[in-house]
């Protein structure tokens, strides 16, 4: 009697089969990871539009856009961001009014208003949420007000002794320290004007005196340092240039892949020219939204001059030259 062969693979047939597997799989993973990446970004955008969509309703309850910082007020750096102040807006006010310090008290006199996580202000590419400095306890964001085309002229925040009229914290952008803006200032136009855009959070959460000192407080919504709720566009998004500003951690620089910096002061300087770029880690630009609300994906390679045009309300370059 003849006996029928056993129907099986063959070890060899196993591993052909195994490979196709193998290939299909590293076929299709760039693509799940680009959906994700994609949906990610998009969501980041729906948060601007939300940050927009605030700003505008402070300024029909005020008639003018929230201060970058409240500034000086009797000799005393009284530096409520514009975070804190939009959070009513962002039905947050419970944490604003955690915030309320008078106005002879310093900035952060109130305490624990920052030690909360703002939901909106999070961009899901970022790692920020979850993040704390460490013993500051204050929470990681990834969006910053602009402050225009270049540099914040003084950083005097870093020093009681430098208030008004020493110190000229005027910017050519949206925001700017303690004096607020009226929509009627942007003269360039709000649907050309970028008050908004996006950051990558510090990566030295703990100030430990070696690789990480002090903290690198970018990203940190409650604190009015240039990087930690306010950037400039006098880099080009995402440069490999570095951001230059008071709290780049290490003496000698701090150099990430994805968030250099240069430090060449220190808390005692007055004579600051400091500056931030936009950044993100979503592949190719950033996000930003407009005076009039409406949000833009804006590319790694614009062009400088179009770049910082954006950035400034009243500066009067046609519009056929953005």
């Amino acid at each position: 009697m003849k006996l029928n062969p056993k129907n099986a693979f063959t070890l060899v047939e196993l591993l052909v089969v195994i490979a196709i597997i193998a290939i299909l799989i590293a076929l299709l993973l760039p693509a799940v990871q680009s959906a994700r990446e994609a949906a990610r970004r998009t969501q980041c955008a729906n948060h601007l539009k939300q940050l927009g969509v605030a700003a505008h309703n402070f300024e029909n309850s005020h008639g003018e856009l929230p201060p970058g910082t409240t500034g000086y007020v009797d000799g005393v750096w009284n530096g409520v961001t514009a975070w804190v102040q939009l959070l009513p807006y962002l039905e947050q006010e419970v944490i604003e009014e955690m915030a309320t310090i008078q106005p002879d008290e310093y900035w952060d006199s109130a305490g624990p208003y920052w030690a909360n996580e703002i939901p909106t202000y999070f961009c899901p590419s970022d790692d920020a949420k979850g993040r704390r400095i460490d013993n500051l306890n204050k929470t990681r964001s990834n969006y910053v007000l602009c402050y225009g085309s270049d540099v914040e002229s003084l950083e005097g925040f870093q020093t009681q002794q430098c208030g008004p009229p020493d110190c000229d914290h005027e910017t050519d952008g949206a925001f700017r320290e303690r004096e607020a803006r009226k929509m009627s200032s942007f003269l360039d136009g709000t649907a050309h004007t970028i008050i908004m855009s996006e950051l990558i959070a510090g990566k030295c959460d703990v100030n430990d005196g070696i690789n990480c000192s002090p903290w690198d407080q970018r990203g940190v919504w409650s604190t009015p340092f240039m990087g930690s709720h306010a950037y400039t566009h006098r880099l080009t998004p995402n440069s490999s240039e570095r951001d230059d500003f008071t709290y780049c951690p290490k003496p000698s620089g701090y150099d990430h892949p994805d968030i250099p910096c240069h430090r060449t002061h220190d808390s005692t300087t007055t004579n600051q020219l400091t500056y931030v770029a936009a950044r993100s880690y979503h592949p190719g630009g950033v996000n930003t939204v407009y005076g009039d609300g409406h949000v833009v994906f804006h590319s790694d390679s614009i062009d400088l001059f179009v770049w910082r045009a954006l950035s400034t309300i009243a500066t009067g370059e046609p519009i056929s030259a953005l």
